[in-house]
This record gives structure tokens, sequence and C-alpha cells, in this order.
């Protein structure tokens, strides 16, 4: 975990959250059936009684696609996004080819553009957990720092936690 303050143009955060209030929780896990991971339907049993023992509404997608996704980020509503899925960070351009993999294709950095999603992200700060490798990693872009932490960060995210390096189906469920 890491804090990314302002730059000297004034873009980024003035500082970490002082509290989250997490209310609800979406959780992006594909079915093991579907990954070569073998310990997400683990972590997805953990999330769902995180999800039970505080009383957060749940706003895991039945279906997990791009385009659910999507409609997810630009509803809002969700103040805990936890995602466990296959990363991939990339060296050259961070913020277009760094991938979370979904079933049917891959959100990237960019994906988290557009006015109804940072506003949400602006206003609510929420939690941000991507059990993905490489998913804390940054790069350099034409415009700065670039990557997921990057992105949510600046857009006002409250929390952002991810690993750097490749992990392991066994530690990425300790994780």
């Amino acid at each position: 975990t890491r804090w990314l303050r302002r730059e000297h143009r004034g873009h980024g955060n003035q500082g970490p959250a002082l509290s989250l209030e997490i209310k609800a929780l979406a959780c992006l896990v594909p079915e093991e059936a579907d990954t070569d991971l073998d310990e997400v339907d683990d972590e997805m049993a953990f999330i769902r009684s995180l999800i039970k023992q505080h009383s957060l509404a749940d706003l895991s997608p039945a279906e997990l696609s791009r385009r659910v996704v999507k409609r997810l980020l630009e509803a809002g509503n969700y103040s805990w996004l936890h995602v466990a899925s296959h990363g991939r960070f990339s060296a050259n351009s961070p913020a277009r080819d760094s991938r979370i993999e979904l079933p049917d294709g891959e959100l990237t950095p960019q994906d988290i553009i557009g006015l109804k999603i940072e506003r949400h992200i602006r206003q609510a700060r929420p939690a941000f957990i991507f059990n993905v490798c490489h998913g804390g990693r940054q790069g350099y872009s034409p415009t700065g720092l670039a990557g997921w932490a990057n992105r949510l960060l600046s857009n006002g995210s409250g929390l952002f936690i991810s690993p750097m390096w490749p992990a392991g189906d066994a530690c990425a469920l300790s994780f």
C-alpha cells in the first residue's frame, strides 16, 4: 500500500481518507472453472462471509464480464471493490496495457475514466483491493506515473491495496 500525494500541478489526492465507510461491497472474481486459479472460490467464500458478518450490501455481479463491470463502475453505489484474478503489468504502457483478466476480456486503468465513474470515486472515496499479480506496480508514461494505483488514487479512492509482484494461488488467498 502507498499514498500518492498531489503533484506540482495539483492533480492527485490531498491525502488518505480519515475513515472508510464500507456499506456495499462488489466482488469481481471469476468462477474457478473459468480460470486456472485454484483458490478463487475460497477467496469469494471469505469475502461473502465478511459481507454477511458486517451486514454489507452485496453488489457482486452474477455474471462477470467486461460490460457488466463497466456498468457496475458507472452505477457507483459500491464502497469496496474487490478483484481476484490474473493481472499483468506493462512497463511500456502502464495506463493502457496493464490488465486484469475477465472471462470475456480484460480491464485496464483506461477503463476507470468517465464522468460517472470518476464522480463516484471522488465523492464516495471507495476502497479498491486488487488481488491480482502486479496490480500495484507503476510505470512512467508520457504524462507521468501510470498504473492502477495512480489512476484510482488520483481519482479520489480512499484506499488502494494490491501486490506489486507475482503471487501464487495460496499466497494470494492469504493476502
